[in-house]
Formats: structure tokens, C-alpha cells, sequence
């Protein structure tokens, strides 16, 4: 409920500050006030808003008389509470303070318009106004508050004239004081929207009130400001600039002043303004500034040393604008003095003057002189600060050393030790890493490897970041043939000996830095172990580091720290064999780096390590030499060649070195390191994986599965394309010599993950040296385990990958044919066959040619790529045609496939054919079913072959097929039926003895309306057979077989009718003059169909029909329309005009030869007007306008014209247009004829008796021909 009210108060205050201009309004002004008066005591926001608003619209139109009294209160009251909620924000301050923002500005408006309007002139107004502005919290209102204050100073002007000197008495600031805080805020001039012009501007108008004196010439000076800020923006204007010319304007103003005491009064209040700002600020710098020039120009001497005093006991030293603003000579150099002072005294004094005071007196105080120069040090800046942090870096060393030379040191304890630590560790931060120009690098390392033997001792945490702060401020110097390489001059002989300095005293304190304590025996080889542990791991950043010379001082530091660690040991050191095999696997690769420098430090380390190794010392001497010899190689003038040759023969030294339970640790280590230097290191890499799996092949026997499982986990992790290449060779590396375990490995460990098993699989059946012994390995995989485990799916994808590698596949044909009958096989097995509804989750990985693991898919992909490479030319075939992969990817139309692949590959002389035709023949007599149909389907396409031209075997195919093609699978039978048909034609001997079984089945399977496929192989075969069979057959079956064709013409699928038009061809062209006539018969019952079907949709029962058509027109007398049936000109002619001109002068000839068979087409003709095919039912529609007009008036009555009618009427209405024109003119021609007929009919009539007429109508009527011809299927 009281949101409701604060917006209805809220509103009616703005109604209040809209409706008060109006003049008839003037008589309710106290109305209007006391609307205003009644929301003084509403604390929300909005409301106090526009109350605000309102009462400047009512100072505005001299509704309010004076802004004194209680709108003054209320204004100042809402400017508090702003100010305060602003520098004490509350996380409930609605909208971050933007309201309170927006009240604070209403308010200084309101206290403008009073001033401007007249409204405000009262000495309460002007002593709020000032005290405003001396306030910080009301920074924000600075630019309204100087406007407000110059226009009323204006009007005190005009009314007292320059009779009074000061700003007014009471509670009103002084004029040094309110110029203290003017000059502040003109610091920063372009803040809230031009506060300096607005504040010089307010100074210049106080001018004749209270700066007359030192504001003499302000009038010209302060105009000339702020048309100077006036030309910048606060992205133009440099703030130093703009200070020199606010301390040139107090320096001319100072100088003005006739009394000395007023400047000194003006330097206390600047004084005092600096607790107002922070340090870092711009106006804190400013006022120290001021500050010191206004006691110069002070006369009073003791007032002025008075001020200083009190400015230097509350100064703060560690602040850099306060110390900067005291001038003090030569404080730098009196500090390092005392430091160095302090440190020659703690090492000259006796133990009994100097323990006592060292904790209490001596150290802090030299805490207290360093600290005092401030917690940032800039050394580098200036050598006084260096000087300083040397002086320092001194007495820290003189300090520890006194504390250790003396006898109780162990007992003693120095409580600033960490402190003294920081600020040194603090130096070493604040050093530039671009440049070595000082030694302070050297000393305070120096200083920090004294002090961290002083007690109490630190951890080794402590220890180890002590060490990463001295090795982060080295080993990132520039080196010293960096300039030169860069066309600088060369380096002087002091920084080249900065250089040698600093890197002896950081091994010194790292080498210090990892000081153990001493332990007993038994604990050593632990010790040996964690310290190897600790080095190395403060160096493996730097020694991975992409600068060269970061790496070498790395390896340097290594080399002096494996030394010293020997040196100090026993006599005979001795590193754990773990910590050995992981050294040296990781320094390994850096025998092949860039750099002469580092390729040396990585052998001596190694060199360190081996000798340690008890396993040399019989060939000591011959090692030593040995390794020399190497060393010597790797220098910096050495050739790439030289380098492989060098590192290489270190390996093979390792190698020999490596006990034979770290071999795998080693190889692990080694496998690490690729990607983390450089591509040279990458190949030193697999160049030492190679040696050592040579060199320890018997050890590595047992640890190959665990070594294939962490290279699969490597290749699993890595997002690098060139390190995973680098994994993929480094096991194929390891199969040249392990290849079986290596692929059991792959294949059988399923719990590794599947992406890097994959990927490693195939870069190892494409590595050149691997590929034909991974073959088959891989083959007898396929070959052993079932279709459906994941070793057989896995094994997929690589097989078709390293086929697809080989070079040379004439000496492989013998794997090649193993690998394609064992897929054959595969693919004809029931695992495979069966769909599975959740195939393995093998998906796709790097390699470009790898699919989603389908078993089924991937053995045709792998098919594919055999046959690719061993018949490149039939592989091509099937490729254009595709028809081939898909079948043989379909479990339902598998064997479809292979009798593609069986065809494709007929006309082959390829070895490869035998081989595999020698393997798959002994499967006609397998007891697996689906092995037999391969076989025999596989067989069945090329019967020519050699191996299958013999008449056993011919028989035994023959005898198979026919027992196919009657009981079995529609394909199956389609592809047995097809079968014969290729036997009739490459043994057409052995098919005359078994000629009537032939051609029972064959028509039996003619006779199959419910299979398509298996009706159209018949009639091809039926084709093939014709010419092989004898007369008499021929004689027998002729009726048979054409009718068999001819009931196909009208079947929906489109190759059955193909295949109809295609036998009646073919028996056209087989018949014997004896057989003519008979066929002739036929023709006639199938002649409509072959002259329809010239506008066939498919372009190939066309072509059919029109070779079958020129065939068989001879029969019925149409030899002499040769000239017409061009096929090619009437398959062309879009139009249809050769093909209407062909079917005319076919009606005419057979109204004059055989007016029956005319009678018999036009009996046909209704039935095509039925079909679906548009093209059909036009030329029907155009035939039948042929078939009425040929027909003569003798034989017209006998035609059934009415049939034809009703077949023509529903076509009129068709929603094809040129079906409908078609049907349409053959309506017309048809109803003509009809009337025609009628007409002729009636004149009989009348001429005839009638009951002669009734004997005659009683002929006519019973005998009309019946309708001849094939129906429609």
C-alpha cells in the first residue's frame, strides 16, 4: 500500500510544479504551498524528487518569496542525507545510488535558481553555501555549488561595494582556507562536468571580497585558465601541463602578498588539506607541491620551522608523494653508510657485545633505515637505489655470517630471518628480467644463501620457492649473443662478467637450497630419491621452456647440481634405478636440440647419471671413451647427421644401463616428453624408443600390453594432431619387433579406450615396414573370431586402411584373395546377416576414411578396397555403378551383390580370380547353407571359367540351380534362374540334356505373377535358351513361351515388361520358316501392345519394344514398312508425329491384307485407354482415330464402337490436357463413324423387307467377333 502513495504524492507534486506558471492560478499560491509543505515528511524517493522540483518551480514564478526558512532547511536537510548516503553506501541502496545522485543535483539546482532569481541573498545562505563546499562529501555538487557562489558573491558585491576585506564573520572559513580547498579541487579541472573553470571562476569573483591582495591581476590570469581548459577534452589534456600552470598561478599570487603571515597561514591549511585525499591521488602530489612553495615564500622563519616540524612528525615515510615532497640531501647515501656500518660492526664485534643487541637493536634498526626508502623499490632507476639495495643485500651477509661464525649459532634464533627474507626476495622481484645491468642479482642471492643457513632452518616448500624466485630473475636474462645477433654492439666485459657472476651465485644458492640434513644409512637411498626428486622438479619448467637459452641454463644449473650432489655423498653414490630411468628418459631428447649448449648439458647429466651406475664399471674406461666420443659429436658446429648419429649411439649406452624392471618407466618418460620442447627433440624421442626396443626386445616381451596401454591412454588425452602422430609411430616402432602382441593388444584389451585403439590400429597397418605381417595377422582375426565380437569389428577398419596402403599388390594377390573369400564368408554368415538394433558404439576417428563401425559395412568397405587394389578396373565398374556395395551391405540382398561382384569380375584374367574361385568351389558341398548359395551364386556368373568348364562340374551346377530356382528365397531363385541362362550360354551342349526339365521350370517360374524379379530372369532366360534347344522342342513349346511373353507386356514393373518385349524379339528372330506361321499368331495377339508401346515412360521397355516390333512385323505382312521403323528417330521424336504416321500406315496395310486383325486391334485399343501411362493412352487415343477412319463401310457395322466409347468419355474429362485433346478428337472421329453407321443402317432398312431384315440383323448379331488379344496383367 505504500508504493501506491508515494506515487500518487509524487504525482500530485509534479501537478504542483506544472500547474503554478499559469496566472489564474496566482490567488492559490499558499495553496500550492501547502501541498508542498504536506510531503516535507515523506522519506521516499520519489517524493523528496519532486518536492525538490517544486520548490525551485515555486522560487522560479515568485510563488516563494525567499528560499530562508523552511525550504532552506528542507533543501539543505535532502543535500545531507544524499551526501551521506552516498559515502555510506548500503547494499539496499536502490538503483546503486543513482536517486540519491539525481536529489543531490535537485537540491544545488534549487539553491541556484534562489540565487538567480533574487530569492536568496541572506548571510545563512552564503555561510551554508561555503560550508558546503569545504565539505568532501559533497564533491559531486562542486560545479553547482561555484556557480551558486559566484552569483551571489556577484550580488554582495553590487549591494556592500569593497568596504569589507574577508568572506564574513562567524562560522565562515578563512580565505587561505577556502583558497587551500579551491586549488585542491582545480587539480583535476574536467571532473563533474568542468569543475576547475567553474571553481577559477568562483576565485575570481571572491577576488574584490577577500583576495585583493594576491589576487591583483586575477581578472586577466584565471579568464586566460579557463579558456585554456576550454580548448581540451579530458582525453587532450596532459595533467602535467595543466599543474605547472596551477603552481605558476599560486606563485605569482604568493608573490603579491604584502604580509609574509598570510602565505604561512595559506601553506598550514594546504598542509591540512592532505588528509583529505588518498595518497595515490593527483591532488595529494599537487598540495605537497603547493605546500613547499607557499613556505617559501613565507617571511616568518619560525612559524615556517615550526610547520615543518609538525609536518615531519606526522609525515608517513613509506608514502612516495610524501617522501618526495621533503627535500633531503643525500639520504640515500647515508643510509647505505649506516647499513654497511651495521653489518662490518656485526662481524668485527665480540659474541658478548653482540648477541645481546643483535635481536633487539641491531637488526631492527637496519630494518628500519631500508624500510624507510619505501616497499617498492626501483633500482634500476638510479643508482642511489641500487647503492641502497647492495648496502642492504651486505648487511644481511655480514649479519648471517657473524651469526654463524660464532660458537652457539645452533642455538641461536634471529626472529627477523622471514622478514629479511621477503625484503630480499622482494629485490630479486623488482629486477628487470630484459637486462642485467647492476650486481644486485648477484648479492642478494649471495645474501639469501647465508641467511637461510641461519637458524631456525625452513621447509623445504620454503626452500624449493626461495630457489623458483632466484631461477625466474636468471634464467629469463636475454642471452649475452643476443645483442649481437641483433646488430647491437657487442657487450662490455663488466656485463659479460655480471653474467658469469650472477649464474655461479645462483647455483651456489639453489645447491644450498637443497642441502639435506644428514641421515642415517639406511635412510640415504630415500634421501637420494627425494632429492633427485626436488632438483629436477624446480628445473623440468625451465627445461621445457620454448627459449633456447632458458633450456641451456637449465641443463647447466642440472649438470653443476648432479656434480655437487655426488661429490658430497658417499664415496660411492648410488641413485635409485626408478630415479635413473626417469632422468634419463627425460634428458634424452634433448640430445637432438638446437642448441650446442644444451645437446652438452643433457650428455654430461647423463654422463653424471651413468657413472653412478654400478652396472659400467667393468668397461668403465671403454664407456668413458665412448662417451666422450659422443659428447664430442654433439657440439654446436656439428651436423644434423652427426647429431642423430651421436644420440643414437647415447641410447643404445642407456639402453644397456637400463635394469630391466625400469624399462617400461623409461619408455613411459621417453613418450612424455614429445610435443614439450621442439620437433627435433619429438624425433630424438622416437629415435630412443626405437633403440630400445631393439636393444631390450627379450625384456620388453612381458611389458608389451602395458606399454601399448599407456600410448593408447597418451593418444586418448592428446588434442595434437602431430603428437598423436609421433604415438602412432612409436608403436609401429614397437611392432616390428612385437607385431602380434602389439595387435592382440589393440584388438583384445577392450577396457583401453576405443578412439586411440583405432587410430593406433591403422597406423600400424599402413606403416610401411608392418603392413603385410599385420595383414595377416589381422586376416586370421577375421578369419577366427565371430562377426559380431569387438575384435572382428575392431579389426575392420585397419585391414581396409592397409590394403588400401600396399605397394606392390602383385605379390600379395595370395593375402588379397585369402582376405576376400574369409569376407565373402563373413558376409554370408547369420551373425552378420541379422540386423542388430544396437550396433557397437565405435565411432568415427582422425583418420579421413574411417565410417561408424557396422560390422556389415565395414567388411563390404574392406571388400571394396581389395578389390580396388588387386582389379582396379572391375573395382571401377562397381564403383560407377554402386548397385554392387549396396547389395552387399543389405543382408536381404546379399547374394544380389556377389553375383554383381562374380559379373563384374567374369571378364577378368586377373590371378586373383582363381585363387578365389579355388577357394570358394569346395563350399558347393558345405553343409552350411549359406556358404552352398555363395558358392553357387558366386559360380553361377561366370560358368565360362576354366575351373568350372568341365561337365562334372557343369552338371553338379545345373542339378544345384534347378533346385534353387524352385525352393528357396525369391532372390535366390531369381539369381539360380539367371544362372541357367548363363549356362545355356556358355554350354549350350550341356544344356540340350536337360533341355525339357530347362524349360519346364523356366516357364513354370514364367508363370510367377507374385515375383517380379523371378518372372523377368525367366523370360532372359527363357531367351538364352531358345537358341539351344531343339526343333521340335521349339515346335512344342513356341506357343507357350510367347504366350508367357505376351502376358507380361502390360505388367506394372518396368524391367518384366523389358524382358517380355525383349524374348518376343528374340523368338522372331530364332523362327524357322516351318514355325512362321504358327508364330504369326501370336504376333497378331500381341500386335497392339508392340504398337503402343513405342510411347513407353521408360526410355528402355521403349528401345524393347521397338526392336521386338521390327522383328515381328514380317509375320503379319509388314515387311515393307522397314523405312518407318527407324528406332531411334521414333524413340526421338518427342511430338509423337513418326510414330501416328508408323501406326497409320501399319492400319491401312492391314485393312487391305487382314481386315480381322484391324477388327482385334480396335478390340485391344479400350484396354490401353485404361492404363496409367500417359504417353500409352495418347497413342491409344491416336490409334483409335486411325482404327475408325481406316475401317471401310463394309466392315464398319461389324466393329464394337460403343466399348471404344465408353473407354474414351472418362479420358475427357482427364486432368492432363494432352490426354484429354487426345481422347477428345477421338470421341469425335468415333461418334461420327458411329453416326454414319446409323445412318447407313436406316437406309437398309427401308430398302430391305422386313422379315428378311430381321433374318439379316439375326446373322449379324451372332456373328460379331469376339475381342481378341492379351488382357492387362
Amino acid at each position: 500500500m505504500q508504493q501506491p502513495c508515494e506515487v500518487g504524492k509524487a504525482k500530485r507534486q509534479g501537478l504542483a510544479s506544472k500547474v503554478t506558471p499559469l496566472p489564474e492560478l496566482w490567488s492559490r499560491r499558499q495553496l500550492c504551498v501547502r501541498v508542498v509543505k504536506a510531503a516535507l515528511g515523506d522519506d521516499s524517493t520519489r517524493v523528496r524528487l519532486a518536492t525538490l522540483r517544486a520548490i525551485g518551480r515555486l522560487l522560479r514564478t515568485s510563488y516563494l518569496e525567499r528560499i530562508e526558512g523552511w525550504p532552506l532547511n528542507y533543501v539543505s536537510l535532502q543535500m545531507a542525507v544524499s551526501a551521506h548516503q552516498l559515502t555510506h553506501p548500503t547494499l539496499s541502496l536502490p538503483l546503486g545510488g543513482l536517486e540519491e545522485k539525481a536529489i543531490g543535483i535537485a537540491s544545488a539546482e534549487v539553491l541556484h535558481i534562489a540565487v538567480a532569481s533574487g530569492r536568496g541573498t541572506s548571510q545563512e545562505l552564503w555561510t551554508k553555501l561555503l560550508s558546503y563546499l569545504m565539505q568532501p562529501p559533497y564533491m559531486a555538487l562542486v560545479t553547482p555549488l561555484c556557480h551558486a557562489l559566484r552569483l551571489l558573491a556577484e550580488q554582495r558585491l553590487r549591494r556592500v561595494g569593497h568596504k569589507q576585506n574577508g568572506l564574513g564573520t562567524g562560522s565562515l572559513p578563512t580565505p587561505q582556507e577556502l583558497m587551500a580547498r579551491l586549488l585542491a579541487l582545480t587539480v583535476s579541472p574536467l571532473e563533474g562536468t568542468g569543475r576547475g573553470g567553474a571553481v577559477l571562476l568562483l576565485m575570481n569573483a571572491l577576488r574584490p571580497e577577500a583576495y585583493r591582495d594576491v589576487g591583483e591581476h586575477w581578472w586577466v590570469e584565471i579568464p586566460a585558465l579557463v579558456r585554456y581548459l576550454e580548448g581540451h577534452s579530458k582525453y587532450t589534456l596532459e595533467p602535467a601541463a595543466w599543474e605547472a600552470k596551477l603552481l605558476e598561478f599560486l606563485q605569482k599570487s604568493l608573490r603579491r602578498s604584502e604580509a609574509g603571515g598570510w602565505n604561512l597561514v595559506l601553506g598550514k591549511e594546504l598542509a591540512k588539506q592532505l588528509n583529505t585525499y588518498h595518497n595515490s591521488s593527483a591532488e595529494k602530489g599537487f598540495l605537497y607541491k603547493a605546500l613547499g612553495m607557499a613556505l617559501s615564500a613565507a617571511g616568518d622563519t619560525d612559524g615556517v620551522a615550526q610547520t615543518l616540524l609538525d609536518l615531519l612528525l606526522h609525515t608517513d615515510y613509506t608514502e612516495e608523494a610524501q617522501r618526495k615532497s621533503l627535500p633531503e640531501p643525500g639520504r640515500g647515501s647515508v643510509k647505505s653508510a649506516l647499513l654497511l656500518l651495521y653489518g662490518s660492526m656485526a662481524v668485527r664485534a665480540p659474541r658478548e657485545q653482540l648477541v645481546p643487541l643483535l635481536t633487539s637493536e641491531i637488526v631492527p634498526r637496519i630494518l628500519r633505515h631500508y624500510t624507510s626508502s619505501g616497499p617498492e623499490l626501483t633500482y634500476f632507476a638510479g643508482a642511489t637505489d641500487a647503492e641502497l639495495a647492495l648496502s642492504f643485500s651486505q648487511c644481511v651477509s655480514d649479519i648471517s655470517l657473524s651469526i654463524l661464525s660464532k660458537g652457539d649459532a645452533p642455538s641461536f634464533c634471529l626472529p627477523q630471518k622471514r622478514l629479511l627474507l621477503d625484503l630480499l626476495v622482494d629485490i630479486i622481484k623488482a629486477e628487470p628480467l630484459d637486462a642485467l645491468v647492476s650486481p644486485v642479482r648477484q648479492q642478494v642471492m649471495v645474501a639469501l644463501r647465508h641467511l637461510s643457513h641461519v637458524p631456525e632452518q625452513l621447509s623445504r616448500e620454503e626452500n624449493q620457492v626461495l630457489a623458483e624466485v632466484a631461477l625466474s630473475s636468471v634464467f629469463a636474462l636475454p642471452p649475452l649473443g643476443l645483442a649481437a645477433d641483433a646488430g647491437q654492439a657487442p657487450l662490455p666485459s663488466s656485463v659479460q662478467a655480471l653474467h658469469t657472476g650472477v649464474l655461479t651465485s645462483l647455483s651456489e644458492l639453489v645447491e644450498t637450497l637443497l642441502e639435506e640434513e644428514e641421515v642415517r644409512v639406511e635412510q640415504r637411498e630415500s634421501a637420494n630419491l627425494q632429492w633427485f626428486q626436488q632438483a629436477f622438479q624446480l628445473l623440468g619448467y625451465w627445461m621445457v621452456s620454448e627459449r633456447e637459452w632458458e633450456r641451456a641454463r637449465a641443463l647447466q644449473l642440472g649438470v653443476h647440481l648432479l656434480r655437487a650432489h655426488c661429490q658430497k655423498t658417499s664415496a660411492s653414490p648410488r641413485i635409485p634405478p626408478e630415479q635413473f630411468s626417469h632422468l634419463t628418459g627425460v634428458l634424452g631428447p634433448f640430445t637432438c636440440d638446437v642448441l650446442g649448449s644444451i645437446r652438452q648439458g643433457a650428455v654430461d647429466c647423463i654422463r653424471v647419471l651413468l657413472s653412478t651406475q654400478g652396472t659400467q664399471r667393468p668397461r668403465g674406461r671403454l664407456v668413458a671413451w665412448q662417451l666422450h666420443c659422443i659428447q664430442r659429436k654433439l657440439r654446436s658446429e656439428s651436423s644434423p647427421r652427426e647429431v642423430r648419429t651421436a644420440s643414437l649411439q647415447l641410447a643404445k649406452v642407456v639402453s644397456r644401463a637400463l635394469p630391466p624392471q625400469e624399462i617400461l618407466a623409461f619408455l613411459r618418460t621417453l613418450l612424455e616428453q614429445l610435443r614439450a620442447v621442439s620437433p627435433t627433440c619429438d624425433q630424438a624421442v622416437l629415435l630412443w624408443f626405437e633403440v630400445v626396443v631393439k636393444e631390450q626386445r627379450a625384456a620388453l616381451k612381458d611389458k608389451i600390453p602395458d606399454l601399448v596401454a599407456v600410448i593408447c591412454s597418451y593418444v586418448q588425452q592428446s588434442e595434437d594432431a602431430t603428437q598423436r602422430h609421433s604415438l602412432a609411430q612409436a608403436v609401429c616402432v614397437l611392432t616390428e619387433r612385437h607385431h602380434r602382441a602389439v595387435c592382440a593388444t589393440l584388438l583384445q584389451q577392450t577396457l583401453l579406450p576405443d578412439r586411440a585403439r583405432m587410430e593406433l590400429l591403422v597406423a600400424v597397418a599402413t606403416y610401411k615396414d608392418n603392413s603385410e605381417p599385420v595383414l595377416r595377422h589381422l586376416l586370421n582375426v577375421v578369419r577366427g573370431e565371430g562377426s559380431g565380437t569387438p575384435s572382428y569389428i575392431m579389426a575392420l577398419v585397419p585391414l581396409r586402411e592397409g590394403v588400401l596402403a600396399l605397394e606392390g599388390c602383385t605379390s600379395r594377390l595370395p593375402l588379397l584373395s585369402k582376405l576376400c573369400h574369409a569376407l565373402l564368408c563373413q558376409l554370408s554368415s547369420t551373425d552378420l546377416n541379422a540386423e542388430t538394433p544396437n550396433p557397437p558404439p565405435l565411432k568415427r576417428m582422425a583418420c579421413s576414411r574411417m565410417v561408424l563401425l557396422e560390422p556389415r559395412r565395414q567388411a563390404v568397405l574392406v571388400l571394396q578396397a581389395v578389390l580396388s587394389r588387386a582389379l582396379p578396373e572391375s573395382a571401377g565398374e562397381m564403383d560407377v555403378s554402386g548397385d554392387t556395395w549396396s547389395f552387399l551391405m543389405q543382408p536381404g540382398s546379399y547374394l544380389k551383390g556377389v553375383a554383381l561382384l562374380a559379373r563384374s569380375m567374369a571378364c577378368s584374367q586377373n590371378p586373383l580370380i582363381d585363387d578365389l574361385l579355388r577357394r570358394i568351389l569346395p563350399h558347393l558341398s558345405s553343409s552350411r547353407t549359406a556358404y552352398r548359395d555363395l558358392s553357387l551364386v558366386f559360380c553361377m556368373e561366370i560358368p565360362g571359367h576354366s575351373l568350372l568348364h568341365t561337365p562334372e562340374m557343369l552338371n553338379l551346377l545345373l542339378q544345384e540351380m534347378l533346385a534353387r530356382s524352385q525352393d528357396g528365397s525369391t532372390a535366390l531363385r531369381a539369381l539360380a534362374i539367371r544362372g541357367l541362362g548363363n549356362v545355356a550360354t556358355e554350354a549350350p551342349h550341356e544344356v540340350k540334356k536337360h533341355q525339357e526339365s530347362l524349360l519346364a521350370t523356366l516357364l513354370q517360374a514364367a508363370g510367377n505373377g507374385a515375383s517380379p524379379e523371378v518372372a523377368g530372369e525367366s523370360l532372359c532366360a527363357l531367351g538364352k535358351l531358345w537358341g539351344c534347344i531343339g526343333r521340335r522342342q521349339r515346335v512344342r513349346a513356341l506357343q507357350a513361351v510367347a504366350g508367357q511373353a505376351r502376358g507380361h507386356l502390360w505388367h506394372v514393373d518396368d524391367s518384366l515388361r523389358e524382358a517380355a518385349f525383349e524374348l518376343l524379339g528374340q523368338l522372331a528372330r530364332a523362327t524357322q520358316p516351318e514355325e512362321a506361321k504358327s508364330f504369326a499368331k501370336e504376333v497378331g495377339r500381341s500386335l497392339t501392345a508392340l504398337l503402343l508401346h513405342f510411347r513407353e515412360p521408360s526410355p528402355t521397355v521403349a528401345k524393347a519394344c521397338s526392336i521386338a516390333f521390327t522383328s515381328c512385323a514380317p509375320f503379319v505382312g509388314l515387311q515393307d514398312l522397314t523405312g518407318d521403323m527407324e528406332a531411334g528417330q521414333l524413340l526421338a521424336d518427342v511430338s509423337g508425329a513418326r510414330h501416328i504416321h508408323l501406326m497409320g500406315k501399319v492400319c491401312r496395310q492391314l485393312a487391305k491384307m487382314d481386315p480381322t486383325l484391324l477388327g482385334a486391334i480396335l478390340a485391344d485399343v479400350p484396354q490401353y485407354l485404361c492404363c496409367t501411362w500417359e504417353g500409352v493412352q495418347i497413342a491409344a487415343c491416336k490409334l483409335a482415330v486411325i482404327l475408325v477412319e481406316t475401317a471401310d463401310a463394309q466392315r464398319l457395322p461389324r466393329l464394337d464402337l460403343d466399348r471404344l466409347l465408353e473407354a474414351l468419355r472418362p479420358l475427357c474429362c482427364d486432368p492432363n490436357a494432352a490426354v484429354e485433346i487426345a481422347a477428345s478428337e477421338a470421341l469425335r472421329a468415333t461418334q461420327r463413324k458411329c453416326q454414319e453407321r446409323q445412318a447407313d443402317s436406316a437406309r437398309s432398312h427401308r430398302r430391305r423387307p422386313p422379315l428378311l431384315g430381321w433374318l439379316f440383323g439375326r446373322q449379324r448379331k451372332g456373328s460379331r467377333p469376339k475381342s481378341q488379344g492379351a488382357r492387362p496383367t
